[in-house]
Order: structure tokens, then sequence, then C-alpha cells
């Protein structure tokens, strides 16, 4: 139960407050609705009253998806509840009255003991037991070719993990954030950085240590690479369209002050990458396309890494280049050298019916200021590709 003020009150004050709004929480559910929708196999142990607030939980959790099997309603306490009170600046204060949950018992986890035997249980106090269960679920690529078939991964679910542990295992301290995001390994630059991107959202700028801010003011200026923007415009443009989502959303922008309109949380829908495709082979191309060149393979899709790329000294240029797929115009590809406007990977195709295929490509402008190079093809099957050990 949550209650908007001015201000929090003081010893034997009364305020009158501005909202009030009662929601499900909790850090241990919170957790748990966030597994869930992570699409984890979630069973919650706790203990309710037989009351409005036990009945709304369990229908929670039910929604959910997780399961309830394990959630003792009691007869004599009643659920445990928390109320806070919020003031303008996001400052709080709260008082948690535990109810049922206080008196959940050894017996009480005992009866869940076949969940424990059957589950990918995490250690909530060791990160490198977590980072072990998850590497060996989610470590094999089957998204980007880049990263296929070589130590280079850059799959988003299992570096998404990552900054996941990094946050809950970091506890709120950034130094152990970083640390634990970047020994977590795979895009170990980036996974710290977006950790520390939320935490410092979580705690505000005010709140991360002088440590971690040093050397700033001398690179804020500076351009980024392949870039005409700083890190002072990035600050610019993040404060304006952060105005900007506040108004469309509901929210005002006043002289002196913000107000954010509440918002319940919304489940987004999952996005599956590559569903039904499966790497299962690396075609080495090594070849300049100057004219026609082509390749077989069996399965259900294929991505070709390379590029186009100038001559030293030479202006920008773009390739038009045809791609035929047994037989068939598929698409004409636009190739730039430029680097910002590249084609990051120059052609696919995927969900094609399982067979043999046969791709051409076919250059129509070439040029001698500017070359195609055609590194490897990943080929997609639609079952996974296993290594018997």
């Amino acid at each position: 139960m949550v209650l908007k003020m001015d201000r929090l009150p003081g010893p034997g004050e009364t305020l009158i407050g501005d909202e009030f709004i009662m929601a499900a929480g909790g850090k241990g559910a919170n957790q748990a609705v966030a597994a869930a929708r992570l699409g984890g196999k979630v069973t919650f142990i706790a203990r309710v009253g037989q009351d409005i607030f036990g009945q709304q939980a369990i229908e929670g959790f039910t929604k959910e998806g997780i399961s309830t099997d394990f959630i003792v309603q009691d007869k004599v306490s009643p659920s445990g509840v928390a109320l806070i009170f919020v003031d303008q600046k996001g400052e709080n204060s709260i008082g948690v009255a535990s109810g049922a949950n206080g008196q959940l018992s050894v017996q009480d986890v005992s009866a869940a003991r076949v969940e424990f035997e059957t589950a990918n249980v995490l250690n909530p106090e060791d990160w490198k037991s977590t980072w072990f269960k998850v590497h060996r679920k989610w470590s094999e690529d089957i998204g980007s070719p880049s990263g296929v078939f070589q130590p280079f991964n850059i799959d988003a679910k299992i570096n998404a993990a990552w900054v996941l542990v990094g946050l809950l295992y970091g506890n709120g301290d950034f130094t152990r954030t970083y640390e634990i995001a970047t020994r977590c390994g795979d895009d170990a630059d980036c996974n710290p950085a977006s950790a520390g991107g939320i935490l410092g959202a979580m705690k505000g700028y005010k709140n991360i240590p002088d440590f971690w801010k040093q050397g700033l003011a001398e690179v804020e200026s500076i351009d980024f690479k392949y870039t005409t923007i700083s890190l002072n415009d990035a600050y610019e443009m993040s404060y304006r369209h952060a105005l900007q989502m506040i108004e469309r959303n509901g929210g005002e922008v006043r002289e002196n002050d913000i107000v954010i309109k509440f918002q319940e949380p919304a489940q987004v829908q999952l996005e599956i990458a590559f569903e039904g495709h499966f790497p299962i082979d690396k075609i080495w191309l090594e070849r300049t396309l100057e004219d026609e060149t082509s390749f077989k393979f069996e399965g259900v899709g294929f991505a070709v890494t390379g590029g186009a790329a100038n001559k030293r000294g030479e202006e920008d240029y773009t390739f038009n280049v045809e791609l035929y797929i047994d037989g068939d115009l598929i698409e004409i590809a636009k190739l730039p050298t430029k680097f910002q406007a590249r084609r990051f990977y120059p052609f696919w195709r995927y969900q094609l019916p399982m067979g043999e295929h046969e791709v051409i490509l076919k250059l129509l402008n070439p040029t001698d200021k500017a070359d195609v190079h055609l590194e490897y093809a990943i080929v997609y099957g639609n079952e996974p590709f296993k290594v018997e050990y």
C-alpha cells in the first residue's frame, strides 16, 4: 500500500497525502514474476492469510503462470503487508507487517522438496554457480552469424542474462555490479555498461561514486567514433527524449518541475528470434565478388558475412547485387561502402523449405574504386546441431 505525499511525515505528525495505490509486490514476489515472464518455470513458497490480500496474491501468481501449490493459507495470521510513504523526490519510508509469511516454517519449505530437486535453483550467494547454470543452457548462439561456431559471442539472450546477474548479485554496489557483469564474459564491455546505466538510473547521478565518474569532464565534448555526436550531445538528446516521452504518456513538463503519470506495468509480447532455425554449417567463401558467384547448401536458411569497402582514398560507392535462390530473383541488394550506411550482413534468407538450395549473386555495377568481399555463409537447419562427447 503506497501513499504519495509532498514530504514524509515526522514523528507524531499527520499529513494529508496526494494519491493512494494498492499493488502486488515484495522482493521475492517481484523476482518470481520477473523469472516467470522470462520463461522460467516458477514455484512460489510462502504463507498468506485467509483474507482478501492472500486471495489476491494467489490469483496474481496464477495469472503469471507461477505455481501456488506450496502457498499455505494460514488460519490464524493475516497476510503480510507493507505501508509505504513516498515523497515528491522519490524518497520513501516503509513499514512491514510480515503476518502469515513470518510464520513460514521448515515444514512448509520441506513440503516443496521435489521442486528443489528438479529445478535449476540459483544460489543467491554465489554468482558463479548461476553463471555456470546459465552457460550450460544458453551459451550456444543461434542468431548472429558473427558469433556462430567461434568464441566471439554477441547473442542477446545470454548477454542480457549477464547484465541481470551483475545487477542481482552486485546488490546495489556499483563496483561489485561492474565486476560481476564483466567477469561473466561474452560482450564484457557492453554488459557492465548496461548494468551500470540501469543502476545509475535507479540510484540517480548524485549517488554514483566519484570513482566511476572520474575522467568524464575530459571526454564529454569529444565525438564518438564514426559519429558527430559527443557525450554532451547524448546527455541533451536523452533528456529531451525523456521529456517528450513523459508528455506523450500523459505527464506534464512545467517550468520548475515534472509530473509523471503513474502507469500500471504492462507485459510486452515475447519476441523469439530465429524460431525453428539452428546453425548447422559454415561455408567459407573467401572471395571478391567481381561479376557472379554461387554456392550450395542444405538447410532452411543462410546468412552471408562480408560487405562493401572503398579502396584507399576513393569516394563512397553503392553496389547493386542481384540475389537468386534456386533460380528465382529474391532482391536487388544495395551495398553502400559508407561505414555508417553499410548493410551489416550483405545477404540472407530464412524460412526456406528444408532441403538443397543454390544461391547465386550477380554484381550489376562493378567498379575499380571499391570491392565487395564475401567471407563465409552460416547455414541454418530445422534441428539443432549436436556434438556428441
